[in-house]
């Protein structure tokens, strides 16, 4: 279905592009739209191809200790824009040290931000809790307002699409793959993604190793 949809969409834009002549200005319009197609698949497939090397076996390379509460800050800032149109803050608690490849770090801790963002509500809240579990670990969950998920929706968050019935709203932000890559740069250091459910409350997260192999 991510891949259909926008195929289509293209091959039905064109078609009607094509039905009948048409000035500059509508085809420069076909054009653009067509080009957002273009960006939303050429993303699907670098996130397919990033996933397939995952699960090949692929590893963190180039790992570097980090301060995770300083890589969260970095990107909290680069949501700003989108925190302020949306009504919401993030309040970072804790800190542990983290052997990551800082890239990957970041991408993972980036997707947990940006899914919090699409599916808490206007105005609410969004926590990030950092801590050190057990020696040699870090854990990063990022919790934000939510409907109870059942058992089977939990099971199923970090696979590839899969989408829950409330968050289908904003389903056309991201193509369901954000939290799969959580899972798999997790995986990629010899950690784990993890979600976790209160009332009234969800946290997804990661755990990542706090020193060298």
């Amino acid at each position: 279905h991510e891949l259909r949809t926008p195929v289509a969409n293209l091959i039905g834009q064109t078609q009607v592009a094509l039905a009948r002549e048409r000035g500059a200005p509508a085809l420069r319009e076909v054009l653009q739209s067509n080009l957002e197609e273009l960006e939303r698949l050429r993303g699907i497939v670098a996130d397919m191809l990033f996933l397939a090397r995952a699960e090949q076996g692929e590893r963190a390379r180039s790992r570097v200790r980090v301060a995770l509460a300083d890589e969260v800050r970095k990107l909290v800032d680069f949501f700003d824009m989108v925190l302020d149109e949306s009504g919401m803050a993030v309040q970072v608690e804790g800190d542990a040290p983290a052997w990551v490849e800082v890239s990957l770090a970041r991408r993972a801790i980036g997707n947990l931000l940006q899914n919090a963002i699409q599916h808490a509500s206007g105005g609410a809240g969004i926590e990030v809790r950092i801590t050190q579990p057990e020696p040699g670990w870090a854990e990063l969950a990022v919790t934000n307002a939510s409907p109870p998920l059942t058992d089977e929706q939990l099971a199923h968050v970090f696979d590839r699409f899969y989408r829950v019935d409330h968050s289908r709203a904003n389903s056309g932000e991201s193509h369901g793959l954000g939290l799969a890559i959580v899972q798999a740069i997790a995986r990629m250091h010899g950690g784990a993604a993890f979600v976790r459910q209160a009332p009234g409350r969800i946290s997804f997260g990661l755990r990542l190793p706090a020193q060298q192999d």
